[in-house]
């Protein structure tokens, strides 16, 4: 019984022993702290704010395909401001005539919408290159008594925010005549002259105040419905700028629904058949594999687009499958 005791004791001063090492040790290496009080250690053991995860907000089910384009200058470019005018176009609006022009900021420098690698591809498959230039590029608008309007166009070409962006136009007819690595620019340069601000009524106001600017050759535009990585061969995705009647200065049109938001940029042909067809109509946008729909499976994407006193009303909806048929899934008013 006393060799229990014993025992017992020396467990209890071994034990006591090591915890007045440790505190004497913590207490060399660093000062002495406050006493705590006793409320914090009850909470202990609590989760602190940090350690806590954060969820993210539920994603509605038709996802965001739009966002404010930035109007402010981009990164300047140009070392001196030395205008170089692309193209000038004369717009009509309320029975004043407008000059409408294109405007480099300074000189530009040649353009084709392909690398070295690219070549043999684009010419084996009948594709064609589009030649131009890059650099700088304005909208401006000269009214008679009124300053004139500057609208940046360059960050629009943007396609990673973090990259510089730069503006590319093309100018020259495609031809075989001028395939080769590098260009050969002088033959390039002989050809015909493309127009890059071709005026229509796209949202049949009845006026022509609206132009489709290219903003990728089959590309990767900064903001697209659908976001995608494209190559020559296919169509340039662009967006719609001008004045409408609910913005009287350049922008990047929106809807009667919400005429400050600028539409997505999509495919070249979306256009035509909206400013070919003043009727309702339903046009596709995009189809399974180009990231339709993010948050779902295999989808067909349409803009169902219908004109009335107050202006262009886009709808953006959904299909599930490989077709357009059926009732659509989601649906979201641009």
């Amino acid at each position: 019984m006393a060799l229990r005791g014993r025992t017992l004791l020396a467990c209890v001063l071994l034990v006591f022993g090591c915890r007045r090492r440790a505190e004497l040790v913590a207490g060399r290496a660093s000062p002495a702290m406050p006493a705590r009080d006793a409320s914090v250690d009850a909470d202990a053991d609590a989760p602190r704010v940090e350690d806590v995860a954060v969820l993210p907000e539920a994603s509605p089910v038709m996802p965001t395909v739009s966002e404010p384009y930035p109007t402010e200058p981009p990164d300047p470019i140009c070392p001196k401001f030395a205008p170089v005018v692309r193209e000038t176009q004369a717009a009509w609006i309320d029975g004043v005539e407008e000059a409408w022009r294109l405007e480099w900021r300074c000189a530009p420098s040649d353009w084709a919408n392909t690398d070295t690698f690219m070549w043999s591809r684009t010419g084996a498959n009948g594709c064609f290159i589009e030649f131009g230039e890059k650099g700088d590029l304005d909208l401006v608008r000269a009214r008679p008594t009124k300053p004139e309007e500057r609208m940046s166009l360059t960050r629009l070409f943007n396609p990673f925010p973090v990259t510089r962006p730069i503006a590319k136009l093309r100018r020259w007819s495609h031809g075989a005549e001028g395939f080769g690595s590098p260009p050969r620019w002088a033959k390039v340069k002989a050809s015909p002259t493309l127009s890059a601000l071709e005026l229509s009524d796209y949202d049949h106001d009845g006026r022509s105040t609206e132009f489709l600017l290219r903003i990728a050759e089959g590309g990767f535009p900064h903001l697209a419905d659908p976001p995608m990585v494209g190559w020559p061969c296919e169509e340039p995705d662009v967006l719609l700028v001008g004045v409408d009647q609910h913005v009287d200065k350049l922008h990047v049109l929106g809807t009667a629904d919400h005429p400050t938001t600028p539409l997505p940029s999509v495919k070249l042909s979306v256009w035509q058949h909206i400013l070919n067809d003043p009727s309702p109509l339903e046009v596709q946008v995009c189809s399974d594999g180009y990231g339709c729909d993010p948050l779902g499976g295999p989808a067909i994407a349409t803009w169902y687009v219908t004109f009335d006193s107050k202006g262009m009303h886009v709808t953006r909806r959904l299909y599930a499958g490989f077709a357009v048929k059926g009732k659509p899934y989601a649906s979201k008013v641009l």
